[in-house]
């Protein structure tokens, strides 16, 4: 466990789990196993799933906001906008995945990926 500090204030607000190099190379293990069935997913059910973690993401705001706020010393303006608008990126690439004919994306590359 580790501390995160409020920046303003040097206090320690809240614990974290520190993760190890074995905690990183099982979320490794688990993304890369994960991989095949989530490119197996019709593009509008990953819209689905995307399109929910930015409406996560908007349900949270104010915890978010607050946690940013402190841990980066970022004013709370700021901060605000940088979580509306990560919600607004999950908005946006679900949109494209639900525009996405079923089959569309098997065999594309995006970024390498494919």
């Amino acid at each position: 466990m580790g501390n995160y500090h409020d920046l303003a204030t040097g206090e320690p607000f809240t614990e974290i789990t520190v993760g190890t190099e074995v905690d990183v190379g099982a979320a490794v293990a688990a993304a890369r196993a994960a991989f095949e069935s989530w490119r197996e997913t019709p593009p509008h059910e990953r819209g689905r799933i995307v399109h929910g973690i930015g409406e996560l993401i908007a349900e949270h705001a104010a915890e978010h906001t607050a946690i940013e706020s402190k841990g980066q010393g970022k004013p709370l303006s700021q901060v605000r906008s940088d979580v509306r608008a990560a919600d607004r990126y999950f908005e946006y690439f679900a949109g494209w995945l639900t525009s996405l004919r079923d089959g569309a994306s098997r065999g594309t590359t995006l970024g390498g990926l494919h």
